[in-house]
């Protein structure tokens, strides 16, 4: 995923780079996104970008497996415990309550699910976060 920014500040092979966020950010371990509009990130400068230079950054993190992660395992957990719920309602003889003790269980099992993926998986995608490249300086149409 690519965006584009400004470059802020120049701090050796890092620069620090001003981004108007996309409507699709949310809060990734990437930038602080989810608390304004436009933010500032940190990138490696791979294209010899200047202080005021428009650059393209490479933010390619990983974000089909987080996404996964985010949005797949919720709802793997929501659909097994309706799956379940409804299933051992029907096996304890409780047939005509199947619905709500699905939904109820289903619930129980989305919830389990948020907090595994809040306390297992964010400490692990956040440790092996890799920082964005700014791969190209972009020149402006008319000078």
């Amino acid at each position: 995923m690519a965006e584009i920014g400004i470059v802020t500040e120049k701090m050796g092979n890092i620069i620090k780079i001003k981004m108007d966020l996309a409507s699709g950010c949310g809060s990734c371990v990437a930038c602080e996104g989810h608390k304004n509009k436009d933010t500032s990130i940190e990138a490696v400068n791979s294209c010899g970008a200047k202080i005021g230079d428009t650059v393209s950054v490479d933010m390619e993190r990983k974000v089909l497996t987080a996404s996964l992660i985010l949005y797949g395992i919720p709802l793997v957990a929501l659909t097994i415990g309706i799956i379940l719920g409804i299933h051992f309602s029907v096996v304890m003889g409780a047939s005509n309550m199947k619905e709500p003790i699905g939904f109820g269980v289903g619930m129980l099992f989305l919830f389990v699910s948020y907090l595994m993926i809040r306390f297992i998986f964010e400490p692990r995608i956040k440790a092996n976060a890799e920082i964005p490249v700014a791969t190209e300086v972009i020149k402006p149409l008319f000078q």
